[in-house]
């Protein structure tokens, strides 16, 4: 019988770490689809950014704009995704986890979002207002 046991155990296990490695390649590819949004709304916003720095806008506050865009995006994502998972439970399927890990998983997902915003917030702060504007 205790063999069964570990073997039990050894699935439970199994399928825990299946969970995360899936888990883990989603928010991967995910926050590969938010850098690739955000370069696009950069490229495409170029003339308003550059009136933005002409008017005065610190590049900081470039940064920030993108920063905070990228953060309510993902902010969003995860809301509709903790929405989903109480959709479940209404029909009476429990997986919604505690609301300290559903709180960290939705600041996960944040926290994730604006690192990936990162690079674009940097790029768009980068640009020379001038050449900006003529595009």
């Amino acid at each position: 019988m205790t063999g069964m046991v570990e073997t039990v155990e050894q699935l439970t296990q199994l399928c825990v770490l299946l969970f995360l490695a899936v888990g883990a390649i989603t928010l991967a590819v995910a926050l590969i689809g938010v850098l690739c949004s955000m370069l696009a709304a950069t490229y495409e916003k170029t003339g308003e950014i550059g009136i933005l720095l002409a008017i005065g806008a610190q590049p900081r506050d470039i940064r920030r704009l993108f920063l905070l865009q990228s953060g309510l995006l993902c902010a969003l994502g995860g809301l509709c995704g903790l929405a989903v998972a109480g959709g479940a439970l209404y029909w009476g399927t429990s997986i919604l986890p505690d609301w300290r890990i559903s709180a960290g998983l939705l600041l996960l997902s944040v926290i994730c979002g604006t690192v990936a915003g990162l690079l674009p917030a940097v790029c768009a702060a980068r640009l020379d207002p001038v050449d900006a504007m003529r595009n």
